[in-house]
């Protein structure tokens, strides 16, 4: 092809330019044409807006139709009742407890109040093996909500010290401290004034009373 448009005349590689040109955009022009051909006829599909307008999916497959206003409306309740599904199946799963391991469960009182700046944390270290754990209170908090009790579902088994923070973050800069142990809290101990000593054991060897405060929110 090169050799040939070598030997051509100016005028002649213009018209022979233009002529290529022409045909390539016909030939995608058809390919376009017939795609949309084939899929109006009854092209395949997951749903309506695998259809043009005026189709509709039905059976995995388009075809002509209109849906009617109950019928949109019970699509729409039906994937916002998947979406809801979906979301409590995925907050199920963080609370499972893995085999082999334990939960913790820690309490600040009165509560932990999340609005638009609060920002806090309980962070719990294995005394042997030094691997830290976290849980943001912000994200275990309903916004605009208040809760006192937080847990880690699943911990290696062992000792842990854990500390709780409490404060507020502004343009992406926290400002927290640390909380005080309550004093009247007596199950665990409180290594200073801030750590809290807690054994993390099977579920089945866990106390089964209510918790006590840990730490207190001023």
């Amino acid at each position: 092809m090169s050799h040939l448009l070598r030997h051509l005349r100016p005028s002649h590689l213009a018209r022979f330019t233009f002529t290529l040109t022409l045909a390539l955009t016909l030939s995608a022009l058809i390919a376009g044409c017939s795609q949309g051909e084939k899929k109006k006829r009854g092209g395949s599909c997951k749903s309506d807006e695998d259809c043009l307008s005026g189709w509709i999916c039905e059976e995995n497959f388009c075809t002509p139709g209109e849906r009617s206003a109950s019928e949109i409306a019970a699509k729409k309740k039906a994937a916002e009742e998947k979406r809801e599904a979906k979301k409590k199946a995925a907050e199920a799963a963080k609370k499972i407890t893995k085999e082999g391991e334990g939960r913790a469960t820690f309490k600040i009182c009165p509560v932990f109040r999340n609005v638009s700046s609060s920002a806090g944390s309980i962070v719990a270290t294995h005394t042997k093996t030094k691997e830290r754990h976290i849980l943001s209170l912000q994200m275990e908090t309903p916004k605009n909500g208040q809760q006192s009790e937080f847990s880690f579902y699943s911990l290696p088994l062992g000792e842990y010290e854990v500390y709780a923070t409490y404060g507020i973050q502004v343009d992406g800069k926290f400002d927290t401290h640390r909380l005080k142990c309550d004093p009247k809290g007596t199950k665990r101990a409180c290594r200073g004034d801030e750590l809290r000593v807690v054994n993390v054991v099977l579920p089945k060897d866990m106390d089964k009373a209510e918790p006590e405060c840990d730490w207190v929110a001023e």
